[in-house]
């Protein structure tokens, strides 16, 4: 019995590294069938190890600094800038949810006990100036401060998995403003997401975002989108989305509704509607 597991076993450590190889070949190699257009070719373990949204002022274009959470991170807390010029502090507390306290909206497909968050900001002397809850699947996500409306304080981009999923379901993105009060002004429901391919989930696209800092108030966040394929990939009747991802997007502040919207000839790429 103990040969038949040692066995087993082996088989199975075997077919593990027969298939990483194949993927490695394949992607060193090249592909039977030729590859889409215009998509690079991946070869990180995690392709949001890269910055997904970026400032543009009048010295040129850059990436803030990221709140990076998960997968045995531990990332350091965030400056963010507050209505009357101070510095505050960001900071992350992992901890579900008290009787009586707002978790809302229940937006998540969250099945762990180390999905739900509470995103704070504080001053330096310690005293709290906003908090909100955020729940987050795998407890995987990331936290950007930017200037986007009203005075100078940062609003927060935050990306985060919205759920349980495999293939996995993509990343979303949420609008946070910080001061009078933490709360939501804008949300993306995909900020990336995969093709319909053969194999499944070896193409996707992710979006990038661009904030005129220079710009007047409220500011217009630029989407650009980037494609990638992991290994030889065959995209199934994808020619009307790949070219709707590479039309120009925007998402707009609506002073009527005071949230952000998107803008673009093809919302449905980034809405997951018709």
């Amino acid at each position: 019995m103990i040969r038949l597991r040692r066995l087993a076993l082996l088989t199975v450590v075997a077919g593990v590294s027969f298939f990483a190889e194949a993927n490695h070949t394949c992607a060193q190699e090249a592909c039977a069938e030729p590859q889409p257009a215009g998509f690079r070719l991946i070869t990180d373990v995690d392709p949001w190890d890269r910055p997904w949204a970026f400032v543009r002022t009048a010295a040129g274009t850059s990436a803030p600094p990221v709140f990076d959470h998960g997968w045995s991170r531990t990332p350091s807390p965030l400056d963010i800038r507050l209505d009357d010029g101070a510095l505050g502090i960001l900071s992350v507390v992992q901890r579900q949810c008290a009787k009586g306290e707002d978790c809302s909206p229940y937006d998540c497909g969250c099945t762990g006990r180390n999905e739900s968050y509470w995103i704070e900001v504080h001053r330096r002397d310690g005293r709290l100036v906003a908090r909100k809850h955020l729940w987050a699947a795998h407890d995987r996500f990331q936290i950007i401060a930017v200037d986007l409306v009203d005075g100078i304080g940062d609003e927060l981009l935050i990306a985060r998995i919205p759920a349980h999923a495999s293939p996995p379901i993509g990343w979303d993105l949420k609008i946070w403003q910080v001061e009078p009060r933490m709360s939501e002004v804008g949300n993306l429901p995909h900020l990336t997401r995969s093709f319909p391919t053969t194999p499944v989930s070896c193409a996707w696209w992710m979006a990038t975002l661009t904030v005129e800092s220079t710009a007047p108030k409220p500011r217009v966040i630029s989407l650009r989108v980037e494609l990638g394929r992991t290994g030889c990939c065959e995209l199934m009747a994808a020619e009307k989305l790949v070219a709707d991802l590479r039309r120009r997007h925007t998402l707009q502040f609506d002073g009527v509704r005071q949230r952000y919207v998107l803008a673009g000839p093809a919302t449905y790429v980034f809405t997951g509607g018709p």
